[in-house]
């Protein structure tokens, strides 16, 4: 699996803050994971485990410093009074990624499902669904296809490919702050292979 991480200075005691903030206990493998990519963007990365598959957007990160993929902007900014982190925390489950339609891949913190890794979906009403045992046999399971972020198109350039192809329709607000948002998420990351001993 490919991966832009996120930012690690200071990874440890983030790490340990953010422990200590919810009361739980990470395992091993998942701790690893965070101290040497803090979570991050996975273009074109997929996962299929028995009957349930789907892609991941990115992996959360612990910081004020990350993009909307940190723990803080989505369970204290985003989705506060929808579905705070406390609501997982309290079913013994940590989300840990998003897929591109909302759901959450999480990863067990209680004494008898530490480092379980569970499929959340949200269109089931929160269905959680156990995928592997450990969380380096989730990773064994995603899958990365080739992306080249200088193929992101700029907003300039997108706006220009529709107006040639006669798709002037599709040019909205709405449209443009997409495009907008996936270009800067994109456009000029670092991909490496994940790696976790």
């Amino acid at each position: 699996m490919m991966i832009a991480k996120f930012d690690t200075k200071g990874i440890e005691e983030k790490i340990l803050e953010f422990e200590s903030r919810y009361n739980i206990r990470l395992s091993e493998q998942y701790r690893s994971f965070l101290l040497k990519y803090n979570g991050g963007i996975t273009p074109e990365t997929e996962f299929k485990y028995k009957k349930t598959s789907s892609d991941i957007r990115a992996f959360y990160g612990i910081g004020q410093n990350i993009n909307y993929y940190s723990f803080d902007n989505v369970f204290e900014n985003v989705l506060k009074d929808i579905l705070p982190l406390t609501t997982f925390i309290e079913l013994h489950i940590l989300p840990i990624a998003e897929d591109s339609w909302g759901n959450y891949i999480t990863i067990g913190i209680g004494d008898e499902n530490r480092g379980k890794v569970y499929f959340c979906d949200h269109e089931k009403g929160m269905k959680i669904k156990l995928l592997t045992e450990t969380f380096s046999e989730f990773l064994q399971k995603c899958k990365s296809n080739e992306f080249e972020p200088s193929s992101v198109l700029s907003p300039e350039e997108w706006e220009n490919k529709m107006i040639a192809d006669g798709k002037e329709a599709f040019i909205t607000d709405f449209t443009r702050k997409i495009v907008t948002e996936t270009y800067n998420l994109y456009h000029g990351i670092h991909l490496e292979e994940v790696v976790i001993t």
